[in-house]
C-alpha cells in the first residue's frame, strides 16, 4: 500500500476514534520515512542537471585526433574543464548502459584509429603504431569518477573499454573490406569497357551437355 495513503488512513482513524500506541507509533515512522525520501529526492534532483552539460571549447563526439589530444592536455591543465567532462560522462551514459554501449557518444571510430588500450610501439609496430588509452586521464580517472555511481571500477573499466576498442576495430575491418569489393568491381568492370566508354562484346561460346541417364 502507498505509505501517504496509509499515513492518512491512520491519521483519519486517530481523529474519529480514540488514539491507539500502535497507530501513533506507524504515524510517527511512516512520517520519518516518508522525510527520509523527500529529503534523498531533493538531493538528487539538486544534483541532477536538468539540462545537458557542456565542455567548453569541445563538442562531442569528438571527430578528430587533434581535439582528443587538446582535450587531454586540457583536462590536465585546467581543472574546470576536467569537472565539465565528468559531468558530461555523468550525464549522457545511462546507468543500465555499458560503455562500449555509449562510447561512441563521446568518441567517433574515426578519432579512435591511432589509439588502443595497451598502445602498440612504432618501432615494433612501423605500420599501425597506437597511442596507450590506458595513460590518459580522459580514459581512466575522469570516466571512474562519472561513473563510479553506475558500478564502474577500474577492472570493469579497462575490460568495458577494451571491448570498445575492439568493436572500432571490427567496424574499421568491415568497411576496409567493403570499399576493396567496391573498388575490385569498379576496376573489373572498367576492363569490360572500350576506350570510348561502351561495353566490349563478348563472345558467347556453346557449350554441350552430356545426359547420363
Amino acid at each position: 500500500m502507498n505509505m501517504k495513503k496509509e499515513l492518512q488512513r491512520l491519521t483519519l482513524k486517530v481523529r474519529n476514534e480514540a488514539p491507539e500506541e500502535e497507530s501513533l507509533a506507524k504515524i510517527r515512522a511512516l512520517r520519518r520515512e516518508l522525510k527520509t525520501l523527500d529529503d534523498e529526492f531533493r538531493q538528487f534532483t539538486a544534483a541532477t542537471p536538468t539540462s545537458k552539460p557542456r565542455v567548453r571549447g569541445f563538442m562531442f563526439p569528438i571527430n578528430n585526433e587533434d581535439d582528443l589530444e587538446r582535450l587531454e592536455s586540457t583536462v590536465i591543465t585546467n581543472p574546470q574543464i576536467r569537472n565539465q567532462y565528468i559531468d558530461y560522462l555523468a550525464f549522457i551514459k545511462p546507468v543500465r548502459q555499458s560503455v562500449q554501449q555509449t562510447f561512441s557518444k563521446f568518441f567517433t571510430d574515426q578519432c579512435m584509429t591511432n589509439y588502443n588500450w595497451h598502445g602498440l610501439e612504432k618501432v615494433s609496430y612501423p605500420r599501425t603504431p597506437k597511442r596507450p588509452m590506458q595513460k590518459y586521464e580522459i580514459f581512466n580517472s575522469c570516466m571512474i569518477e562519472a561513473w563510479q555511481s553506475h558500478g564502474i571500477d577500474q577492472e570493469m573499466l579497462v575490460e568495458q573499454l577494451k571491448k570498445a576498442v575492439y568493436a572500432i576495430s571490427r567496424r574499421r575491418y568491415t568497411k576496409n573490406q567493403a570499399i576493396r569489393k567496391k573498388n575490385r568491381l569498379n576496376e573489373e568492370s572498367a576492363a569490360l569497357l572500350n576506350d570510348d566508354g561502351t561495353p566490349q562484346q563478348v563472345e558467347e561460346v556453346e557449350t554441350s551437355e552430356e545426359i547420363v541417364m
